[in-house]
């Protein structure tokens, strides 16, 4: 990876841990586009979409990120949270099982699914 996108893809983190959501997708983008490793970047700016209410957006994220790795639980995961979230139970709940299956001791995932019956 380059030190660019590198340093790109550390200052979109501080700006999400600060809160400054809006502002750490834009890094979250150009650490991306500087060839940055892409399921922790869509990951990370998924969940900087989720935190602004941005679902649709960080759905597509979130399946960017499962593309990408897809025996890694945290894209199913927040994928799955992110359609409950919009209320969309249908689609949740394969998210929710796949992670499940990946990590069968992965309690937030059984939680989340419990919550769905």
């Amino acid at each position: 990876m380059k030190m660019q996108a590198k340093d790109l893809l550390g200052d979109a983190q501080r700006l999400f841990v600060n809160g400054e959501y809006e502002e750490s997708v834009k890094k979250f983008t150009q650490a991306i586009e500087a060839g940055v490793e892409p399921s922790l970047a869509y990951l990370s700016r998924g969940v900087a979409y989720f935190k602004m209410n941005r679902l649709d957006e960080s759905i597509k994220d979130f399946s960017k990120a499962i593309e990408v790795n897809k025996n890694k639980t945290r894209g199913y995961y927040y994928r799955g949270i992110a359609y409950m979230s919009r209320e969309d139970y249908h689609s949740a709940l394969p998210d929710l099982n796949r992670v499940i299956e990946l990590d069968s001791e992965h309690g937030a995932a059984f939680l989340a699914r419990g919550t769905l019956y």
